[in-house]
């Protein structure tokens, strides 16, 4: 796949076949939709070691917007601000550079209560910035970290 210049998704494989595929890359990898296991302990979600590995290679973590990927509250109480928290331990595991949006709503999802579909965007952008993510910080999440990747392996 790197000679090719495909972009390898991780969201959907398991931790050894990870290992393995990071074992052989030499581009960035990219979990496309996936959340944080040590604020959700789901199966489908990255482990600390699994985020750092994926930032070291360049690599991206799309937080997906799944409300049962995100925390075990009710689905109709999980919020914008449960993403936001999946950003920040990112942001503070790796850096600003690796996070991005999986929001994931083709996948017939249950969304956070305010990011219902896309048109909701604009409600996470201005969270991020009352959060205190600068305007170049919400500009990386929302898609320059993707692109940087993109142009990387798909050249």
């Amino acid at each position: 796949m790197d000679s090719l210049g495909v972009i390898i998704d991780v969201s959907h494989t398991g931790i050894k076949t990870i290992d393995d595929i990071l074992a052989v890359t030499k581009n960035p990898i990219i979990a496309s939709h996936s959340g944080v296991r040590a604020l959700r302990d789901h199966y489908r979600n990255l482990s600390d070691d699994q985020i750092i590995k994926i930032a070291n290679t360049g690599g991206v973590i799309g937080v997906v917007f799944y409300t049962a990927f995100l925390s075990s509250a009710n689905s109709s109480s999980v919020t914008v601000q449960n993403v936001i928290q999946h950003i920040d331990y990112i942001k503070n595991l790796v850096g600003i550079d690796y996070i991005a949006i999986g929001a994931d709503y083709d996948g017939g999802i249950t969304a956070p209560v305010g990011l219902n579909d896309v048109s909701k965007m604009p409600a996470l952008t201005l969270a991020l910035l009352q959060h205190g993510y600068t305007p170049s910080d919400v500009r990386k999440i929302l898609g320059e970290n993707y692109m940087r990747v993109f142009k990387e392996v798909c050249q």
